[in-house]
């Protein structure tokens, strides 16, 4: 790893703490809860496409047309915030299947939006089960059958009335699994909201791996738990809301750069968020 790019992924994880205010699984991270005891399904689809996978000596073709489903079903309970995710995926590798099962709880520290604090802060865990088709494809990102990781999101809203107007947040995570080294993941998000109808987000995501080996185009893939990569996406998104709680949201993310990763992906996202009370 040379200097520039060590200073560029310093730079992304510090961020997230200096806002204090993290992918096809549809986990939760901002710090950020809805309504107590109203439960939150979510359906969503990404498409992902790339022509090519970047190593350390280079890159090498490798075309993909890969599609994500995702059922995610999460509640809040006071503090507390549990979720279920199941991942379904059709790729290059596999035809549609089950790609992995994520659970996932987090702990409200903070709540900046009574007033009692200054930010919002919280801390969590995911459980990740993976297939073992999932786990050798190399457009699905995983460690391990088995993954565990440990994040914190912090941010801060800035409100006008009854609604928040804009709010800035960031996530840094390390995850470990059953085989391999550990890894980063961290995201930087700015969002704008126009009376809870519409809801614009910008953000950065970044993942990085602490593995010893690199890429090579003839050798079989087994996960990325061994591997020495790198990845950054921006992105945008939009959300419209209805009177009903209907939520629709469009996003695009592009890599802007990768090592050890598919590079230059785009990655198209739909989501529908239906919430009801319990």
């Amino acid at each position: 790893m040379n200097g520039a790019e060590r200073a560029l992924f310093c730079f992304l994880y510090l961020l997230s703490f200096i806002l204090h205010p993290l992918s096809a699984c549809g986990v939760e991270l901002s710090p950020w809860y809805p309504t107590a005891f109203q439960l939150q399904p979510q359906a969503n689809y990404l498409y992902q496409t790339y022509q090519r996978v970047a190593t350390s000596d280079g890159s090498y073709s490798h075309n993909a047309n890969d599609s994500f489903f995702n059922l995610n079903i999460g509640v809040p309970y006071y503090n507390w915030y549990g979720e279920v995710d199941v991942v379904f995926a059709n790729t290059r590798h596999r035809d549609l299947g089950l790609d992995s099962i994520y659970l996932s709880g987090r702990y409200q520290v903070m709540d900046d939006v009574d007033l009692s604090d200054p930010i919002s802060l919280v801390v969590g865990v995911v459980l990740t089960s993976a297939t073992k088709q999932a786990l050798y494809d190399i457009s699905s990102f995983h460690h391990g059958r088995f993954d565990f990781g440990l994040y914190a999101s912090a941010g801060k809203e800035f409100d006008c009335g009854r609604y928040w107007v804009w709010r800035g947040w960031g996530s840094l995570g390390l995850g470990v699994s059953d085989t391999g080294s550990p890894w980063l993941a961290g995201s930087v998000n700015f969002e704008k909201n126009h009376l809870d109808i519409h809801r614009f987000r910008v953000f950065l995501e970044g993942l990085y791996g602490f593995g010893d080996n690199n890429l090579h185009q003839h050798q079989s893939f087994h996960g990325y738990g061994p591997i020495s990569h790198r990845s950054l996406d921006v992105g945008v998104s939009y959300a419209y809301a209805w009177d009903s709680g209907l939520e629709l949201s469009l996003g695009y993310a592009f890599r802007v750069y990768a090592r050890n990763f598919p590079e230059e992906a785009s990655r198209f996202m739909l989501n529908f968020l239906y919430p009801f009370s319990l």
